[in-house]
């Protein structure tokens, strides 16, 4: 499974750490001081390595003893609205709406076989981080609360809690 470190400018001081994305601070805002770890799934790499790394986690996370909290934070759907940075195409909200459904079935790894050029039109950034999620809680133990769907803007954005 690759994985890498990133720096940002130089190996060392103020500068040297990559500048944290939506996807990690607003989380981070709801959260205790406790320590995180921050992983940012490649697109480079195919869906079915994202599951595996979540079942490498779920293994190490078993490993560790530890108590640990998984949040998979990601928008969905970009091409919602004209005026958006992606501009708009049907295939946002046929996304969003499959998606939904998936993830109220509780079948997050039918998120793998979503169409590249589906994806491409949609616009989304969940598909890795769920399929992260996937890997690390089996599908027997996944119990989903679906909370929300929402497009208020250019993005779709879905909240869900899993509890084993």
């Amino acid at each position: 499974m690759p994985a890498s470190t990133i720096n940002y400018g130089t190996s060392a001081g103020p500068i040297a750490c990559l500048p944290l994305d939506w996807g990690v601070m607003v989380p981070l805002g709801f959260m205790p001081d406790v320590p995180v770890v921050v992983i940012t799934p490649s697109r480079e790499i195919s869906f079915e390595v994202h599951i595996d790394f979540g079942k490498a986690l779920r293994k190490a996370v078993a490993q560790s003893g530890k108590r640990v909290g998984l949040i998979a934070s990601c928008d969905w759907a970009h091409a919602h609205d004209a005026d958006g940075p992606y501009g708009f195409d049907p295939a946002a909200r046929q996304f969003d709406e499959e998606t939904v459904e998936l993830i109220k079935e509780n079948n997050l790894e039918k998120m793998a076989e979503f169409h590249e050029d589906f994806i491409e039109a949609a616009k989304p950034d969940g598909i890795w981080q769920t399929l992260i999620l996937a890997g690390a809680i089996p599908f027997e133990e996944r119990k989903v609360e679906f909370l929300s769907y929402e497009a208020p803007t250019y993005f779709g954005l879905i909240c869900a809690a899993y509890h084993t």
